[in-house]
């Protein structure tokens, strides 16, 4: 009886991967409609998305301070909009990385493509935007790239 109830969990579990499982595959662009509608599928996974760079904003502290006059952007985000709908970005700098990259990814109103992983509302900690807890109310996609 254990081993019915087992199995049944897992097929349930499987049968509500459907939509990540077929994503898994390809780098096709995932549209942010779909993202939304099926949320707890995609948690914590890494998807492609693809659309119109909005509302693009530095989180504080803006600067991290490299040494003689150098400074590094610590951390901004921005929304991504595919015309279905949009979704906030987070981007993580590192800083610390040689050379240090100075430039923003992004500019405002241009089309990009993002890979990221999929954050579900909720209280976080994330030591890459802020040292602090913070609760979420928006989905995010932490951008691991970024291209044109």
């Amino acid at each position: 009886m254990l081993k019915l109830a087992c199995i049944a969990c897992l097929l349930s579990a499987l049968l509500q991967a459907v939509p990540v499982a077929a994503d898994l595959f390809t780098k096709e662009p995932l549209s942010i409609e779909t993202l939304l509608a099926y949320l707890k599928s995609y948690e914590l996974h890494s998807v492609t998305l693809h659309g119109a760079v909005r509302e693009l904003k530095l989180l504080d502290p803006p600067f991290v301070p490299l040494g003689e006059g150098v400074f590094c952007r610590n951390a901004y985000i921005f929304r991504l909009d595919d015309g279905t709908a949009s979704v906030v970005v987070g981007v993580a700098v590192n800083c610390r990385q040689h050379p240090p990259d100075i430039k923003l990814d992004v500019v405002e109103g241009e089309t990009v493509f993002i890979e990221g992983q999929v954050l579900a509302p909720g209280t976080y900690i994330d030591e890459a935007l802020s040292p602090f807890m913070k609760a979420r109310e928006d989905v995010m996609v932490m951008a691991q790239r970024i291209w044109r």
